[in-house]
């Protein structure tokens, strides 16, 4: 067998095969005698069909199988042996196969582009300083406050607020007529939560425990078809009313939120963690603008089918996460057809960006090591409060995540590399953002 390659572009490889004729007639005659042992005729026996009777009825079948099993033979050995890495199925394009002739094919394959980075080293980047921001962490600790709140009754009878909790029966009507899904039973509502149709809190404000009121709304044009942008009543009667308990900023709070003994120490392990999360979104913020500037500066061809697998990532996650809020792409003004067009751009660069680290990864010989892999392993037993030797062993058989482990450690240590010979200068956030 003969295997020439031919670089059509940077990703693109031709790789043309000539099988001599003893390898097609060798499987001729296997693909021949497969076929007259189950072929079934009237008047002869299974199997003793004569060879000119299975020749005349079955030729095409014949080439078609022997032309489809040789490429499977040969075409994976020839891309092995020439060590091209396939990014999609070859497209094969062929002669017709003749028993006792050479056959040729050639198939056209989409690789991992060659690329070659040329400017990567001595980037000049620009760093958001550090600045410690004191609201953050009180903005921190009124969201754990807000966590560790209860619901009370109120201290006095008075009428309903903004921000008080009520529970409530209604009823919907349309045109006098209650309407299927309008109505509910000791349904709890935050006045002030915006989360019903407009208007409806706001009728609510001012009325007291026990007291039944009428209400007229309009639903949104935006509600569902059989209601949307047609006027509606509720009677709804309110049963019950109460407000948050906010608890106080003291020894007993920082006790029954993570078991600390004083507020001092639940206020030093907040503002810890609200610096630590500003450094790693100061971080996270450089290491995305090295990658775009190293984009800019290296232009490179990249496979489409790299593209649409990322989008198809993308969406799929998208969706997920979507669903769990029980919204669709179409809540946000997309869909799978419109998907691509509006993250293409963005999915070709991420793409090249991964190309490029690993390209720069090949170029300076920084590589992944067993001992990384295993202190990645035994940190993230560490945060997840679990044995080593169970995360070891997922990993182990998880081999793809396995990979995309070592993928993000491999591009960690690129970026890495990148920042210690890059020429960075701190500034404030203000001017990062001219």
């Amino acid at each position: 067998m003969n295997v020439s390659v031919e670089s059509l572009n940077s990703f693109t490889k031709k790789l043309s095969f000539e099988l001599p004729a003893d390898m097609v007639d060798a499987e001729y005659d296997k693909v021949f005698k497969t076929i007259r042992s189950a072929a079934r005729m009237p008047g002869f026996r299974k199997g003793k069909i004569p060879a000119h009777v299975i020749e005349q009825q079955y030729s095409a079948t014949i080439k078609d199988e022997v032309l489809k099993n040789l490429v499977s033979a040969t075409c994976f050995v020839g891309l092995q042996n020439h060590r091209i890495i396939p990014v999609s199925p070859p497209t094969v394009e062929s002669d017709t196969v003749t028993k006792g002739e050479p056959f040729t094919y050639s198939v056209k394959v989409e690789t991992y582009p060659d690329i070659e980075v040329k400017k990567y080293k001595g980037l000049i980047l620009k760093k958001e300083q550090f600045v410690y921001n004191e609201a953050s962490v009180q903005e921190r600790l009124t969201l754990l406050q807000e966590r560790g709140a209860q619901l009370k009754p109120l201290d006095a009878a008075r009428p309903i607020a903004s921000g008080d909790f009520v529970t409530i029966d209604y009823t919907g009507y349309l045109d006098g007529v209650p309407f299927p899904g309008g109505s509910a039973t000791d349904h709890q509502l935050q006045i002030g939560s915006e989360s019903f149709i407009p208007g409806f809190e706001e009728q609510i404000i001012g009325m007291n425990a026990d007291e039944t009121k009428r209400i007229a709304v309009t639903f949104p044009d935006t509600y569902a078809a059989e209601l949307a942008g047609k006027d509606a009543e509720f009677e709804i009667t309110v049963k019950d009313v109460k407000v948050k308990d906010i608890p106080d900023l003291d020894d007993d709070f920082a006790q029954t939120v993570g078991g600390f003994d004083t507020f001092a120490q639940l206020l030093d392990d907040v503002t810890a963690s609200v610096k630590a999360e500003e450094r790693f979104r100061i971080e996270g913020g450089l290491h995305e603008r090295l990658q775009e500037l190293l984009v800019d500066l290296n232009p490179c061809e990249i496979p489409e089918i790299m593209v649409q697998r990322h989008l198809d990532y993308q969406r799929t996650s998208m969706k997920q996460r979507l669903a769990a809020q029980r919204m669709t792409l179409e809540a946000i003004g997309l869909s799978d057809d419109n998907f691509n067009e509006h993250f293409r751009e963005n999915a070709t660069r991420q793409v090249k960006q991964t190309l490029l680290l690993h390209a720069i990864a090949k170029q300076e010989g920084i590589s992944v090591i067993q001992e990384e892999l295993d202190a990645k392993y035994a940190l993230l037993a560490a945060q997840q409060d679990q044995n080593l030797a169970e995360v070891t062993a997922y990993f182990a058989k998880n081999r793809e995540e396995a990979q995309g482990m070592r993928i993000q450690i491999l591009q960690d240590k690129v970026i890495s590399f990148l920042l210690d010979n890059a020429t960075i200068t701190e500034v404030s956030k203000d001017e990062l953002e001219k």
